[in-house]
């Protein structure tokens, strides 16, 4: 299969790690319109076809499907496009700005018969994974409820150019937490907590001087019938951090997702005292084994970076080899964007 890519920004390597690792997939060009961005990525990555205009990529190229990259803002027209010249299309989180483009992104995938996926990686990060697989052998019983934190560090924000006044990013709806946050952390908690409801949005700001000092602070709750979650995102801290608690009837689950590192707690019919003496022992061994056993594996190989990113884009191809549906649909990026509006709401109307 041929494969192309366009917008050859920050998200563009990790695509490429996936790419590679695909058999019979090939990379054959790449499109920007920062011609000097372009020039370079190709060089590096030694594509030969450069294009600035994605529509006479396609038709020049022949491709098989087209891995989009570029703004949110951007998604509906492109991949609309894309779709109208017979292209499958993997396309970058968030799937697009609002739910009436999500939906005209969907009706052209199917009037034009082509396949289209959502880039929610960390759904496919290893204790994501195994954290579903406890879920349904009932280890961890009926799920209550659950929490995630997710923090952007400041060099990640620097590295990228987003204290830049004129950068895209500050002009999405929910401004840098519309990129960097939201997205990864409501494709997972949407996953466990099913049709959701914005129960409550706050967003605390402390307005420093200095922009790289100024810390962004957004907390919102969410409910479904039978759960609940609290979700706390901060930009701008000095370390990165995204976590996953989720809490059952039987036992509760820690999920380290920077450490890739889950942590199973189970309840233990003891006294009190003894049962937080063995809670927490238990906890530290249990996660000091399994940074262990992640080092061993990135050692010898058999830990990759970026992971999710890996087996999302193989199942991707996986899907257009065999006919299947891809591994996310339109649909569950389209409800992603349908709570961001209702966070968006909610902070308008506090």
């Amino acid at each position: 299969m041929r494969t192309g890519i366009i917008g050859c920004g920050i998200a563009m390597p990790h695509h490429i790690l996936g790419i590679r690792e695909v058999k019979n997939v090939d990379l054959v060009a790449l499109c920007d319109i920062d011609k000097d961005k372009l020039h370079k990525k190709a060089q590096q990555l030694e594509v030969k076809n450069t294009y600035t205009d994605f529509s006479r990529m396609i038709s020049s190229e022949k491709l098989d499907a087209v891995h989009i990259l570029t703004p949110p803002k951007t998604h509906s027209q492109v991949t609309v496009k894309v779709m109208e010249q017979g292209c499958n299309v993997l396309l970058e989180k968030p799937m697009a700005i609002t739910t009436i483009e999500c939906d005209e992104i969907i009706t052209a995938a199917k009037r034009n018969k082509v396949k289209l996926c959502i880039m929610h990686n960390h759904m496919f990060d290893p204790p994501i994974l195994k954290a579903r697989q406890l879920l349904q052998k009932g280890t961890v019983g009926n799920l209550l409820g659950f929490d995630c934190t997710f923090f952007v560090d400041r060099k990640k924000l620097v590295k990228e150019g987003s204290f830049d006044a004129g950068h895209w990013i500050h002009n999405l709806p929910l401004g840098m937490f519309g990129e960097h946050a939201i997205p990864h952390v409501l494709y997972l908690v949407l996953s466990f907590l099913g049709d959701a409801k914005v129960v409550r949005a706050n967003l605390l700001c402390n307005n420093s001087a200095d922009k790289y000092k100024q810390v962004n602070r957004l907390n919102v709750l969410l409910s479904s019938e039978e759960r609940i979650c609290n979700l706390l995102i901060l930009d701008n801290t000095d370390y990165p951090n995204f976590t996953i608690r989720l809490f059952g009837d039987k036992a509760a689950l820690h999920i380290n997702l920077f450490a890739l590192t889950m942590v199973l707690e189970k309840h233990r019919n003891l006294p009190r005292g003894a049962a937080q003496l063995m809670q927490a022992a238990e906890q530290g061994i249990k996660s000091i084994c399994s940074s262990g056993c992640n080092a061993s594996k990135i050692l010898f190989g058999r830990l990759k970076r970026r992971p999710g990113h890996r087996m999302l884009i193989r199942k991707f191809y996986e899907s257009l080899a065999n006919n299947t549906e891809p591994p996310v649909s339109g649909e569950q990026g389209r409800e992603v964007v349908r709570v961001m509006e209702k966070i968006k709401d909610r902070l308008d109307n506090n």
